[in-house]
């Protein structure tokens, strides 16, 4: 187990008690309602780190913006990536 399953690991169980507390107070309980975005962001922080590992890099944390670790640490990887690839050959054409 890496670093990065450890952090995903953790999270997911802090998701599940978290989404166990929402089913018992009711989805429209006022503290649900006010704290659901931490578990959106949670989410959102679990598939990032995955994809940056993959695509991108992971010197970022939890703490970060959300839209500055996937422009600076997953986009801006994946335009270098892009950039590198070799053009595609156009077609040649049959003349009759």
């Amino acid at each position: 187990m890496n670093e990065l399953d450890y952090a995903n690991g953790s999270d997911q169980a802090w998701l599940t008690m978290f989404r166990e507390c929402r089913k018992q107070l009711g989805y429209d309980h006022p503290i649900v309602i006010e704290y659901n975005w931490i578990a959106e962001r949670a989410e959102v922080i679990i598939l990032l780190r995955e994809l940056c590992s993959e695509f991108g890099d992971m010197e970022w944390t939890e703490k970060h913006n959300l839209s500055d670790i996937i422009s600076k640490h997953l986009i801006h990887h994946l335009i270098i990536r892009k950039s590198k690839r070799q053009p595609k050959k156009p077609i040649q054409q049959i003349e009759d």
